[in-house]
């Protein structure tokens, strides 16, 4: 019996030696790289370094957007506020002495009195005042105090618990603080909003608890990841343990001192848990003009908690969602959810071209986001080592410089903006767009969207967004706001009929003020004041903006579908292809095709679609890509079919609205001009209240036209050339005055 206990035995030795060193072999042989990288990632951590997004210039040179460094601070919870560990290792003391003492010692109700006195010298702590010790536990028994003198002295140098001593004598000992080194955390975030003049705790109690559940940013963060795979769980357990919160986030870039930074890079030990990193700071020109146009970033960690919350709502419905396209790189993170973690240069120089740093910029709307990819630049990373308090220790031992992002110079016009800007302003518009650019090859260099926003203070703005959101702020509208044209459109039909031969040049039509005598309170035109009934040929009704004639074209001689077919063929209902992102089609008129000769009923087109039509008109037929760059090669422009004595009646009429018919008025100001535009209004019904809807369109000069401008105006009770008319004629005279265009140098009946 005894042999064979002793066999079982000798037995199970061999097997756990032999599992043992299997397991020595397994690790040594097999998977020694993975934890020597571990170590080395410890040791000589992978940095990484953001790239500067590229700038964004104005036509001139002006920079509306570029990347300036500046300095944060970051603390970790654990750095900053030792009361809690503290407490509980004076509690776990006390119980290993006599467990019994732990009800009157609990952890938590020593954390309470530690807190407590922290709030007694809270206003002196970090002012440089030194704080003499205060007796924290008095008439402790002796062999307890005793007990807890010895534990302080056996402690490793790792675990000291800071600022605590134990005094003993013969009646029994008292347990002592010293608040200066105690609660040193808070004192170095008290020495930082002196220097700032901050209001005093804003930066220590703007931090979460460092034990219990995340609040603020700790929630969201964990929240995003703590119900997918266990791994994901792990870090999100790990990110409210290791926690860094960056503050002040609210800071303007150079409001924190240099020899503040100074002070905390040379004397971290004056600011434990805080250090200073640096970052890259978007910064915007400050102006509304052309906000919508040029956009703004968010974050990239913004973006991708975005998506994560669009696919959870997705999947909640028993849908699917697309995941976020975006890999993410973060050194301390370990990367995004499909990678490995990333711990070596050789797998970075593999990847960066393809990711974000978790810290970095992303395109959200207008130019940013249209040219993201150019704008983008390509991170960097450094390993190098660092001492105890997080600080490099020498130079780097190896590393990837960031590569900055390319510039991306826009056609824009900034001073002509600003003033274009500013005349929406005096005439009261709250709502409207404008545009304004080159015929030949659709260089745009006006780009104007009423109301809208200033990038550099978009953050601090929403209380006047709320305030306006009824007027969509944000909708870049030359590219986005689908309207119903009015009776700019009549400008396509005519021409359409024209090139068809439904009509000719000379084809009579007799307004009597209505369309149909039969329904005399329906389809009335009361848009030329001369003596009922007249007769016209297309050139006067367009002129005149007959809504009669074009009620005719419209029902009797087109129809639905050769309307939707004129429409497409010139452009209507597809994007132009301009750079941006979000660019709407428009709508197609499907019925009433009375109402959609006059560019009402439920058709829409965009300000981008008529700038791109007028374009062809100025052209002859050349309709270029609109395009909001400078300097760039161009497509070749796609020939409408627009017929010689078509465009030539079509452009005869333009040119007589401005002398005699709409857009005539001198209060206007186009009748000192050599131009040729047709106006429009529209009645329109946005947030349950029905306006005007004004548009004017046209070119500069008649002949070999140089510029094309399309203006609207919501939200009016006015008309086509009175609400718009003076906006264009505002920018000619502009234009002539400050860049030396010449809009009055022939007549008109030459063009004619």
């Amino acid at each position: 019996m005894a042999r064979s206990r002793i066999v079982w035995l000798i037995a199970g030795l061999l097997f756990g030696f032999s599992a043992i060193a299997l397991r020595l072999t397994w690790l040594q042989g097999f998977q020694w790289h993975e934890y020597a990288a571990r170590e080395e990632t410890h040791r000589c951590p992978l940095r990484y370094l953001p790239a500067p997004r590229g700038h964004i210039l104005a036509r001139a040179g002006e920079v509306l957007a570029q990347d300036l460094p500046q300095h944060f601070f970051v603390y970790t919870l654990g750095g900053i506020d030792d009361v809690g560990r503290v407490a509980a290792q004076i509690a776990r003391a006390i119980r290993a002495w006599d467990g019994g003492l732990a009800r009157d010692f609990p952890a938590a109700l020593l954390e309470e009195s530690l807190d407590r006195l922290r709030g007694l010298y809270r206003e002196r702590l970090g002012s440089g005042v030194s704080i003499p010790p205060h007796p924290w536990i008095s008439e402790l028994e002796p062999p307890l105090a005793h007990h807890l003198a010895r534990w302080l002295k056996k402690l490793p140098s790792y675990g000291r618990v800071p600022g605590i001593s134990v005094a003993v004598d013969q009646e029994g000992g008292t347990i002592w603080i010293e608040p200066d080194v105690l609660y040193a955390g808070e004192a170095g975030t008290r020495r930082i909003e002196r220097r700032l003049a901050l209001p005093a705790g804003s930066l220590f109690g703007g931090a979460p608890p460092a034990r219990g559940a995340p609040t603020g940013i700790a929630a969201r963060l964990s929240r995003a990841r703590a119900l997918t795979d266990r791994d994901a769980r792990q870090r999100a357990l790990d990110m409210k343990r290791d926690l860094l919160l960056e503050l002040p986030a609210a800071l303007r870039p150079g409001a924190i001192p240099f020899d503040l930074v100074a002070d905390v890079v040379s004397h971290p030990e004056r600011y434990p848990g805080i250090r200073v990193r640096e970052s890259l700071r978007r910064e915007y020109r400050r102006t509304e003009a052309i906000g919508n146009l040029v956009g703004f970033v968010e974050p990239v960690a913004r973006r991708v908690e975005a998506e994560e919350e669009r696919a959870e709502a997705a999947a909640a419905q028993g849908a699917e969602a697309a995941a976020a396209a975006l890999i993410i790189l973060d050194e301390r993170r370990g990367g995004s959810r499909d990678l490995p973690r990333l711990r070596d240069l050789y797998t970075f120089r593999d990847l960066r071209g393809e990711g974000y740093l978790w810290g970095d910029y992303i395109g959200a709307r207008g130019v940013e986001a249209a040219f993201e990819a150019r704008l983008h630049g390509i991170a960097g990373a450094v390993q190098q080592e660092l001492d105890a308090f997080e600080v490099p220790v020498g130079v780097p031992r190896d590393g990837e410089a960031p590569i900055p992002g390319q510039d991306v110079t826009l056609s824009i016009d900034l001073a002509f903006s600003e003033y274009l800007h500013g005349v929406f302003a005096e005439q009261g518009v709250v709502a409207g767009s404008m545009l304004v650019g080159v015929p030949e090859t659709g260089e745009i260099f006006a780009w104007i969207t009423v109301p809208g926003y200033d990038p550099a203070t978009l953050h601090r703005d929403w209380e006047r967004f709320e305030a306006i959101r009824h007027l969509s702020p944000l909708l870049n509208r030359p590219a986005q706001a689908e309207l119903p044209p009015g009776s700019t459109i009549k400008v396509v039909f005519a021409l359409g009929a024209l090139d068809a031969g439904v009509i000719e040049r000379g084809t009579p039509y007799t307004c009597n003020g209505v369309y149909d005598p039969r329904f005399p309170t329906q389809l009335r035109c009361n848009n030329h004041n001369a003596r009922l009934p007249l007769t016209l040929e297309v050139s006067e009704a367009l002129a005149r903006s007959c809504n009669c004639f074009f009620y005719h074209l419209g029902g009797k001689r087109l129809g639905s579908d050769r309307i939707r077919g004129i429409l497409a063929g010139y452009g209507f209902g597809a994007p132009t292809g301009i750079e941006l992102v979000g660019e709407r089609a428009g709508i197609l008129p499907a019925a009433w095709p009375e109402l959609a000769a006059i560019g009402q009923g439920r058709f829409a087109a965009t300000p981008l679609q008529l700038f791109r039509f007028f374009c062809a008109l100025a052209n002859r037929g050349a309709a270029p890509v609109p395009s909001i760059l400078v300097a760039e090669r161009r497509a070749d422009a796609e020939r409408l079919d627009f017929g010689e004595d078509s465009i030539e009646a079509v452009i005869a009429g333009m040119v007589e609205a401005v002398e005699y018919g709409t857009a005539s008025d001198s209060a206007i100001g186009l009748h000192d001009f050599a131009c040729a535009a047709k106006t429009g209004t529209a009645e329109w019904t946005s947030n349950g209240a029905t306006s005007n809807l004004a548009w004017i369109a046209g070119f500069a000069p008649v002949k070999a036209p140089e510029i094309v401008f399309v203006v609207e105006v919501e939200h009016t009770s006015l008309h086509g050339g009175d609400a718009a008319g003076p906006i264009a004629a505002r920018a000619l005279e502009w234009l002539e005055a400050e860049r030396g265009y010449r809009f009055d140098s022939e007549r008109r009946s030459d063009a004619r």
